[in-house]
């Protein structure tokens, strides 16, 4: 891998894990001033907000969010296609 396929994948391998971990974590920590829930939302919003806005489109008002699923599935899908291009 070249140095910029390297920086792709990690940049994506690190976003999936960031999205990861605010999801886990969110089941924990329902406090809304929390500094790492209030961090972790900063960087994961801009990912999940799409993917929420496709889920209430097509599927309504439901309890549950899927966004964090697919937006992993989707982050995953582009670094495949990153390796698999180079």
């Amino acid at each position: 891998m070249n140095l910029i396929q390297n920086l792709i994948v990690n940049l994506l391998r690190v976003l999936e894990t960031i999205v990861l971990i605010q999801c886990l974590l969110s089941w924990f920590i329902r406090d809304g001033r929390n500094e790492i829930m209030n961090g972790l939302k900063t960087i994961t919003n801009p990912i999940l907000e799409p993917f929420r806005r496709i889920q209430e489109r097509f599927f309504g008002n439901m309890n549950i969010d899927l966004s964090p699923l697919l937006a992993i599935l989707v982050l995953q899908f582009i670094r495949r296609t990153v390796v698999m291009m180079f």
